[in-house]
């Protein structure tokens, strides 16, 4: 019995089939069976059963995976700390931020640690919608704050911050004698592109209307308060402008003010170096406490 067949029937058994278990693991359908097959020959019991489209654990299969489970979760750590330990101090730490979120809240965090870990550089990107996830996912940011939460078992993800997003345009934008249904439709929606490749991913959008897509959060504001356009805002981003009149929420029964919780995200699986580390517990013991 060796780390790598547990770690191949752990993954079957999350991710309910070969096929996505070799997806996530990089490896082959084949050699996943294989790894399967030899548990089976050592122990001389079947693990999954054969008859349906899908492997489902036999009664043997369930009993031995749970006993299993804690000896995987002890080599994974075991894995993950050693690792670590090979990293060192890194020379960069990588973080990720989704468009909405206000940097204004990162900014003090940042200042004061970076003021201690001098030799240490500062990477700071910014994505929209699923960017920001995929950038974590794929190893491009050692930590992420993003409104999205996909509830992965690989990602911590820890609520920070709440943000309220407003549906709202220019003063007289609207047509007071007109249906307001029909010009929401009529008239642009100003909405921000995906910056990752999950292009299926939107919130707020209205079906059937025009679209005005843009990159950015700042012309997406701009294009609504010059009149162009409608769409949902950060109320902290327009305070200013619904306060003077300039701008307004519009009140229609397709469009609701909602709150979306802000997530501090890390992979669990990858390992990280002791700069990034301790970045998180800086922003989690601060950010918490707000």
């Amino acid at each position: 019995m060796t780390y790598d067949q547990l770690v191949t029937l752990d993954s079957v058994v999350k991710y309910g089939s070969f096929k996505a278990a070799s997806e996530r693991l990089h490896k082959s359908q084949p050699s996943l069976s294989v790894a399967v097959k030899k548990l089976e020959e050592e122990f001389q019991i079947q693990i999954f059963s054969r008859e349906g489209y899908r492997p489902v654990l036999t009664r043997e299969g369930r009993i031995f995976y749970e006993k299993a489970l804690p000896a995987i979760h002890h080599m994974r750590n075991l894995q993950l700390f050693g690792e670590e330990l090979a990293l060192g101090a890194e020379s960069e730490v990588r973080v990720g931020v989704e468009g909405l979120v206000p940097l204004k809240l990162l900014i003090c965090n940042l200042r004061t640690f970076f003021q201690e870990y001098t030799h240490t550089n500062l990477n700071l990107s910014s994505d929209y919608l699923s960017g920001t996830w995929e950038k974590l996912l794929a190893g491009k940011i050692d930590l992420g704050f993003t409104p999205m939460d996909r509830e992965l078992d690989e990602v911590e993800a820890i609520p920070i911050y709440d943000i309220r997003l407003i549906p709202v345009c220019a003063k007289g934008f609207f047509n007071s004698k007109e249906d307001l249904k029909l010009q929401l439709k009529k008239l642009p929606q100003v909405i921000i592109s995906d910056t990752g490749r999950d292009t299926n991913v939107s919130h707020g959008v209205l079906k059937g209307g025009r679209k005005w897509n843009v990159s950015d959060l700042e012309s997406k504001r701009s294009i609504i308060c010059e009149g162009l356009g409608w769409g949902s805002l950060p109320e902290y981003l327009i305070k200013e402008e619904l306060k003077k009149g300039s701008l307004v929420a519009i009140t229609d029964d397709q469009l609701k003010i909602f709150s979306t919780p802000v997530f501090m995200i890390r992979h669990k699986n990858r390992p990280a170096g002791p700069i990034s580390k301790k970045l998180w517990s800086t922003f989690k013991k601060n950010l918490s406490d707000k």
